[in-house]
């Protein structure tokens, strides 16, 4: 099962960029022809929400179930793990960028909704999924394709 989880996580990691590159992209073009931000802001904006939050969950049942990396990694807290090993990384920085994504993007579309007209909304959801998609860039172990 865990090979399985594994294969899912990493191929989902692709859904997630394409998702984030697409709201960006999306909400650009959208901001220099002056379209409305709805109904295609919220709409893309849930898709790269619910893709993050599926791609979250398989990698919390990875890292809190199945993993033997993380396992062994928890069971013996008291040493200090190797500089850029693959246990440092695994079991303390991926997890960290990725929690700190998936908060982004949640917190993202509050702010997003928040924007007083619909320049203003497309200006922040170009910011904000922008911010969340550069984290998500920075912590993918592209090492593991």
């Amino acid at each position: 099962m865990y090979r399985s989880v594994l294969i899912a996580h990493s191929l989902g990691r692709w859904l997630v960029l394409v998702a984030g590159a697409t709201v960006v992209f999306v909400e650009t073009s959208r901001l220099w022809s002056g379209k409305p931000w709805a109904p295609i802001g919220p709409q893309l904006g849930r898709v790269f929400r619910i893709v993050v939050d599926v791609q979250v969950m398989t990698g919390a049942a990875l890292y809190l179930l199945l993993s033997p990396l993380t396992n062994v990694v928890l069971s013996t807290t008291m040493t200090r793990l190797p500089s850029n090993s693959d246990a440092q990384f695994f079991s303390v920085v991926h997890p960290v960028i990725m929690m700190a994504s998936f908060i982004g993007v949640h917190v993202s579309s509050m702010m997003i909704r928040r924007g007083r007209n619909d320049a203003s909304r497309h200006r922040r959801s170009i910011m904000f999924y922008g911010v969340v998609l550069l984290l998500v860039l920075y912590g993918i172990p592209w090492w593991r394709l």
